[in-house]
């Protein structure tokens, strides 16, 4: 069973992490690392924080010499390259400022600390391990943004332009992302207890990334019109299998072993570089909230993070599953698991 644990804040010296679960034999690069780093940095609609931070990083446990897993808890360090947080007391509207500075009776930039999406860093660092745990077993994860500000997202070349006319407007955009997973075996996740349903454990894993508001699996949301609300099972190239796949791959907290699919909708981001009324929280007076790091839409950084997010509940479930110390050993009950379930499946 996989547990993981972060520390740091946006602008302290350093945001720590550790992974305890994984098995021994896993090959984990530091190359591969640095790569996935990059990936949720440089993505459209980014601030002016991502061209300070390099997110250097250092993996202080976990990895032997060779880059491979010894079967100890991951411990990883990431730098801060912003270092000196704007210590106000002005509540930043729809952020976690105000109910988070009531709560733990803290300064609202106390909060803002902790609650940053930059904590993202080291959870998309940790899980570069989960995902190549879940890589080697044959699973591949990947994501696309579909919606943007509620309209097709303009295609890649354009979305400079796009993201500067928003930061010229002084506004961030919501929207959706796509996850898929392929690959998967049948039978991770349970129907007998609530708490180990794939699905619950996906809602809540992706509901603790910053700012998504809405998760669908399948087809979610548009179960709501008139129509049928199932797969139908029939003969394909000799085994039984779904026509379609409304169910997103899952069927009563259970992978069926058709793809999951995942849809998430972002709300615009509560920073923003034009004045909002608010207060001041030390001296009770009317005050204007103001961001000028803030990033201009989270849906094409969050929709890799969510990436990774997904790939530690799909290795949770593996593990809890399968079991095994060793990559060796998880992968021969994986590969025997697949083997017996598809022989259920053939057409006799």
């Amino acid at each position: 069973m996989l547990n993981y644990l972060t520390c740091g804040g946006s602008h302290s010296g350093k945001i720590a992490g550790i992974l305890s679960g994984l098995p021994s034999g896993l090959k984990v690069t530091y190359d591969f690392i640095s790569k996935q780093l990059n990936r949720r940095r440089e993505v459209p609609g980014r601030g002016i924080r991502q061209k300070i931070e390099k997110d250097d990083f250092e993996v202080i446990s976990g990895l032997n010499s060779k880059s491979i897993t010894d079967g100890s808890p991951i411990g990883i360090v990431i730098n801060n390259s912003l270092r000196t947080p704007k210590k106000d007391f002005i509540i930043r509207p729809s952020h976690a400022d105000l109910p988070g500075a009531i709560k733990y009776d803290i300064a609202p930039w106390e909060v803002r600390e902790r609650a940053s999406a930059r904590e993202t860093v080291i959870r998309t660092a940790l899980f570069c391990f989960t995902m190549r745990f879940v890589n080697e077993l044959g699973v591949s994860i990947e994501s696309k943004v579909i919606s943007l500000a509620g309209e097709k997202p303009p295609k890649v070349k354009d979305l400079k332009l796009f993201f500067e006319k928003l930061h010229n407007e002084g506004i961030s955009v919501g929207g959706i992302f796509e996850l898929k997973a392929s690959g998967l075996p049948i039978g991770l996740g349970s129907h007998i207890r609530a708490e180990e349903k794939l699905t619950g454990l996906i809602f809540s894993s992706l509901g603790s990334l910053n700012a998504i508001k809405g998760i669908e699996i399948g087809d979610g949301f548009n179960f709501n019109r008139k129509g049928d609300g199932f797969d139908e099972i029939l003969p394909q190239r000799g085994f039984f299998g779904y026509k379609t796949n409304r169910s997103g791959g899952i069927n009563g907290g259970i992978s069926n072993g058709e793809d999951i699919v995942i849809r998430c909708i972002m709300r615009p981001l509560s920073g923003s570089p034009k004045k909002i009324n608010s207060f001041n929280y030390k001296t009770l007076k009317k005050a204007e909230s103001k961001s000028l790091t803030s990033d201009l839409s989270a849906l094409y950084p969050g929709s890799i993070v969510a990436e990774f997010i997904l790939s530690y509940c799909l290795a949770d479930s593996f593990l809890k599953k399968f079991g095994g110390d060793s990559m060796n050993e998880i992968k021969e009950r994986v590969n025997a698991w697949r083997e017996y379930s598809w022989s259920k499946l053939r057409v006799r």
